[in-house]
């Protein structure tokens, strides 16, 4: 009777297991750059609202080159970049949308909010270690400063050696390597009088210290005149032309909704693209 009992559970369980995969929908996995992260996250998120059979997962960073390796081997559809495609990529066939900018802010662990601002030959005096107390910036104590390095070829890395030429002259960096955008934000969250540079796009909800440069702060008009420096591109990439739910949601990035979140991050909406 028990075993008579068993097969029809588990006949009457057939047709919702064959319904299981549909019940599941379409998910859409976009890998990359962690400057990006949380903002593509939240669009993710307001994106099923309207897709309530669509999941778009916004994974953990592995950097604009793992994106483009996942896209260019097929692992991934899209990812996430932040910085312009170069042309050997171009070239293996690959494209690219910019959907915002975000302005690189320079930011630190400060635990009385003690300054605000520095400027550029301070910067350069800590990241060379010539600069090692925060004595003397703005109304900081005496205390050691930590300092949070990116590797060498790291979008926000590359806006401050392009923008700023003392720091590109700096040949022994102080601090610490960091090898991905949540994890430096994360860092200095945890260290006191720690000192770090990151996109503002990330940096929705933290208690960081943002500092304005030279007295210029990373809003939206002064980068758009080009009177705050540091601002990089945030993009999607891909190798097939997007199509269905993928092209769907690059066009929600440049959608009303879309543009608000970007704004909420702090980042700048690009203009959509002639002919995208």
């Amino acid at each position: 009777m028990e075993r008579a009992l068993f097969k029809l559970a588990f006949v009457l369980c057939l047709p919702l297991l064959w319904l299981a995969p549909a019940l599941a929908g379409e998910q859409l996995t976009i890998p990359g750059t962690g400057d990006s992260q949380k903002l593509l996250r939240e669009a993710a998120f307001h994106f099923r609202q309207t897709h309530p059979d669509v999941t778009i997962e916004i994974p953990d960073s592995v950097g604009s080159v793992g994106g483009i390796k996942r896209v260019f081997n097929d692992e991934a559809v899209l990812a996430r970049i932040a910085r312009p495609l170069n042309d050997s990529e171009h070239s293996a066939g690959l494209d690219s949308v910019v959907f915002a900018y975000t302005p690189v802010v320079i930011v630190a662990n400060l635990p009385d909010n003690c300054a605000d601002n520095i400027s550029t030959p301070v910067l350069t005096g800590i990241y060379s270690e010539a600069r090692t107390s925060w004595q003397g910036i703005g109304r900081c104590p005496d205390h050691k400063i930590y300092v949070a390095n990116r590797e060498e070829g790291d979008s926000s890395r590359i806006l401050l050696e392009e923008k700023l030429p003392s720091f590109k002259k700096i040949t022994e960096f102080a601090g610490e390597i960091i090898y991905s955008t949540p994890e430096t934000l994360a860092i200095i969250e945890e260290h006191p009088y720690t000192i770090g540079y990151l996109p503002l796009a990330i940096l929705k909800n933290s208690p960081l210290t943002h500092f304005s440069l030279d007295g210029r702060h990373p809003t939206a008009e002064n980068l758009a005149t080009g009177l705050y420096p540091l601002a990089i591109p945030l993009g999607i990439t891909w190798k097939q032309e997007p199509t269905g739910t993928y092209r769907q949601f690059l066009d929600f990035l440049f959608s009303t909704k879309g543009q608000e979140i970007i704004n909420k991050h702090g980042a700048v909406p690009a203009p959509r693209p002639a002919g995208f």
